[in-house]
């Protein structure tokens, strides 16, 4: 406060110092302005002059000011945008898009399309909002509007076409996109790729099988793994129909000829060693079926192929659960394969071990099928307070992302009104009976 005094005053000073100084000087320094315009003059004092002056250039300063202020509020109402205001308008966009946030992100993308850096962009993330707000339409017509000033990016807006497609679940338009692409862009690997994919999933694999000696020198080795994995997988889903009505015998022959003719590499797909698996159970010879899997883990220890392994149906699953056991020791802490062998143990009727399997397995790393499992069989076993434990573990494992929130003091259980009695214990009728036998 005593600040703000001092200065107060020492304003005050200074204008009345300031004040003393300039009449002294318009007293002694006296003069006049004149400006001749033609036959036109004008006078006035000299000291007149410099105020008029230095009012007139307060005005226009603020008259600027008042100018630049009217323009940037109506230039929005008029749909008229800077650069600078639309490209942080685009950002605020992408970062709702980033965020989920569909709805906010179309209207705010749009507005800034035509002044943005990079207005194809825009357009893109545009499609993909209304169709994830399940607007296909909205979405075909935004690509639709950056087809004429965008054409040299024709494969980026054709695989933007067909990914709405794929996401619409419109497998046909997606191909016809797809196709015409690729009889634009021959070279495109990217299109080529989408279209195998999209052969796949309408089950033509004869286009694929066509497809996949092209593409293997062009595509990622890992990719084109997946995509022969794939095809691979279809053929043993046409064998396991065409041995229908073999004899299991030359039905498992046959599968284990195919199954010698796939690379290593392919064989070391888990989901394909799954299906050949599957096939051999199909036809009844689980022997093989196990054997394959065991070899498998043997080289390539893998959680998919470790859970199946617990649901195959043998012929011997006492020896299937011996296999399994063995692999504590490499792996002792394995969530899943405890979980594995809890699962046999059940297939085996070996209640108290399957528990304690599951114990282990939720210590290891609870997962919803453990807790959900292990309940079954307390519940079973007769433990129904531990079954209720369990399931109240397992409600908490899917809302862990629950907000923490206050809640009321607990409260001990109160007995119903309308409890029924509990029945009589052997030893109580007994002493009753005895009682009413004296008093008769």
């Amino acid at each position: 406060m005593k600040n703000l005094i001092i200065k107060i005053l020492l304003v005050v000073l200074l204008l009345i110092v300031g004040g003393y100084a300039l009449d002294k000087l318009m007293t002694e320094v006296p003069g006049y302005v004149l400006i001749a315009i033609n036959k036109t003059t004008l006078e006035m004092n000299l000291w007149m002059a410099v105020l008029t002056l230095i009012v007139l250039l307060i005005a226009l300063y603020w008259g600027v000011k008042l100018l630049r202020l009217s323009w940037r509020l109506t230039r929005p109402a008029l749909g008229i945008r800077s650069s600078e205001s639309a490209a942080k308008l685009a950002n605020r966009g992408m970062l709702a898009y980033m965020r989920g946030e569909h709805d906010k992100a179309q209207r705010w993308l749009l507005r800034s399309a035509k002044k943005s850096p990079m207005p194809l962009v825009n357009l893109l993330a545009a499609a993909d909002s209304a169709q994830a707000l399940g607007d296909t339409g909205k979405a075909l017509g935004f690509l639709d509007k950056a087809k004429p000033d965008f054409g040299e990016q024709s494969v980026t807006m054709a695989l933007a076409r067909a990914e709405i497609f794929r996401r619409a679940n419109n497998q046909e338009a997606r191909l016809e996109t797809l196709l015409e692409a690729n009889q634009q862009h021959p070279n495109s690997v990217m299109v080529q790729d989408r279209l195998c994919d999209t052969y796949m999933e309408l089950g033509s694999w004869a286009e694929v099988r066509e497809m996949l000696p092209r593409l293997r020198p062009q595509l990622p080795k890992d990719r084109w793994r997946e995509l022969q994995g794939k095809l691979v997988i279809a053929d043993l889903k046409a064998l396991q129909t065409q041995q229908a009505n073999e004899e299991p015998s030359e039905a498992s022959r046959k599968l284990q000829m195919f199954w010698l003719e796939q690379a290593s590499r392919i064989q070391q797909i888990p989901q394909v060693c799954a299906e050949y698996a599957r096939s051999l159970i199909i036809v009844g010879d689980s022997k093989e079926a196990e054997s394959t899997v065991r070899k498998f883990l043997r080289s390539s220890w893998h959680k998919d192929m470790v859970l199946y392994y617990g649901l195959m149906d043998s012929a011997d699953s006492v020896a299937q659960l011996s296999h399994a056991e063995g692999w504590l020791k490499r792996h002792p802490k394995d969530a899943i394969l405890l979980l594995t062998l809890a699962r046999l143990s059940m297939r085996n009727h070996l209640w108290d071990k399957a528990k304690g399997y599951y114990q282990k397995s939720i210590e290891a790393g609870p997962t919803r099928e453990a807790y959900s499992e292990l309940a079954r069989l307390l519940t079973s076993l007769g433990e129904h307070q531990s079954s209720g434990l369990v399931y109240r573990d397992a409600l908490r494992l899917d809302n862990t992302d629950a907000p923490e929130l206050p809640m009321p003091p607990m409260v001990a259980a109160k007995p119903e009104a309308n409890e029924e009695a509990q029945p009589e214990t052997a030893e109580q009728n007994e002493e009753n009976v005895e009682q009413a036998a004296v008093k008769s």
